[in-house]
């Protein structure tokens, strides 16, 4: 007993994890190093804590609900939670809890917790990425339609500009109609300018 009680020691004392327990009321009654190291509480503070003090807020009825059906024999789940370390920044963790039994009745709670913290940096990483290359893509999307159009529109505007030009070569100088010819050319070569400035955008 006294050689499975050292390797459990040193299990918990060396694990890469936060590993605790506390009661039924929540006060802690064991914390490990990491749990130490990580929220900032020495042992001794700590384990005069109860898990509520540490827990974020919005968090607290979710546990309480969680811990109920523990006891009324829900199997162990993950789950995610945050909590508050002593110099007050938040600690996103995973937790895993199970029911402690003594004598076929629950006594308590032990739990595995692990900081996550690079994981949601690197998920928030991820998500600002994605929204990055969508909006890249969105920009993609709209230059080939501003140059599609720019294209086409030149097209037309070539036959217009072409017409109007050989309409002119065939007209006497005096014809009143050549005023009108000459507002179509002007016309034709400020929207070709438009169209300069939609390839220019694509």
């Amino acid at each position: 007993i006294q050689k499975a009680e050292e390797r459990y020691r040193e299990l918990f004392e060396n694990a890469n994890d936060i590993i605790y327990t506390h009661d039924l009321t929540g006060r802690f009654t064991s914390i490990n190093k990491v749990g130490v190291d990580i929220t900032g509480y020495p042992k001794e503070e700590a384990l005069s804590l109860n898990v509520f003090d540490i827990l974020a807020p919005e968090y607290h009825e979710e546990v309480k609900e969680r811990i109920q059906k523990k006891l009324e024999g829900a199997p162990p789940t993950k789950y995610e939670v945050e909590i508050i370390a002593k110099d007050g920044h938040r600690i996103p963790i995973e937790v895993s809890t199970r029911i402690i039994y003594e004598k076929g009745e629950p006594v308590g709670i032990q739990g595995i917790a692990r900081d996550i913290t690079d994981r949601k940096r690197a998920e928030e990483e991820r998500k600002k990425l994605e929204l990055q290359i969508l909006h890249a893509q969105k920009l993609e999307s709209l230059g080939v339609l501003a140059g599609g159009i720019a294209h086409d529109y030149n097209n037309i505007l070539v036959g217009i500009m072409g017409n109007a030009g050989l309409a002119l070569s065939r007209l006497p100088e005096d014809s009143p109609v050549r005023t009108y010819l000459k507002r179509i050319e002007e016309s034709a070569h400020r929207a070709a300018e438009l169209t300069k400035q939609m390839l220019a955008y694509s």
